[in-house]
């Protein structure tokens, strides 16, 4: 739902009728408030009132026993994450997770790594972190065997890996001086390293800066959302 960034306020204010339309000739049809969410989300950036137009898509399939979309549980509880609220994200993420149809997606992931990073949980984010980096790795390294600038799908793992490498590198950094050891703070060095390496070949200034900081400044390690 990302490209809704580029439609123009003209074009996001018909979205807004029509979808404003079919949620009052049809209040059951939780998928038009799903989308009206990511719209919310997505374009207008008001977090609050896209967590709540997912939260009354989530509530409505639940109560029809309806499938709720995987998509839908991520966007529900990235926006409790971002809004502060990381043990609701943590209940919804579970029950996703619990699901026996549930396969492991690089994002939710990583969404995790992030909340129990936050939450101090640090062993569980490290783990979930590695399970990014595990997922991309073939992909990676046929990237790095035959790489192509112009490829849009290889600079988008390139720069999403380069952040999941520097928040890895920040999770070694706490474990480091919460247990007091120094060895770890060498593993942070070394994914604070490949960080850049990604960033620098997808030529990400944010990313090089963020990583360059991380690898001087070690008690005050910061992340990447």
């Amino acid at each position: 739902h990302r490209d809704l960034h580029s439609f123009p306020t003209r074009r996001s204010s018909d979205l807004t009728f029509h979808f404003d339309r079919a949620m009052k000739n049809d209040p059951e049809n939780a998928m038009a408030y799903f989308h009206f969410g990511n719209m919310q989300y997505s374009y207008h950036n008001d977090i609050n009132k896209a967590s709540e137009f997912f939260l009354h898509a989530f509530n409505l399939l639940k109560e029809r026993e309806d499938v709720v979309p995987a998509e839908l549980y991520y966007n529900l509880s990235n926006s409790l994450y971002t809004l502060g609220d990381q043990e609701k994200a943590l209940e919804f993420l579970a029950e996703l997770r619990a699901s026996s149809t549930f396969r492991i997606r690089p994002a939710i992931e990583y969404l995790l790594g992030l909340i129990y990073y936050k939450v101090g949980f640090l062993e569980e984010s490290k783990e979930k972190m590695n399970n990014v980096l595990e997922y991309y790795q073939d992909e990676i390294n046929d990237y790095l065997r035959t790489p192509n600038p112009l490829s849009i799908r290889q600079n988008k793992v390139f720069y999403f890996n380069a952040i999941v490498q520097n928040n890895l590198g920040c999770v070694y950094n706490a474990l480091a001086i919460r247990q007091n050891k120094n060895e770890y703070f060498d593993i942070s060095r070394i994914h604070f390293y490949k960080s850049l390496e990604l960033g620098t070949r997808y030529s990400n200034k944010n990313i090089l800066s963020l990583a360059k900081v991380n690898q001087i400044g070690r008690a005050s390690c910061r992340e990447r959302v």
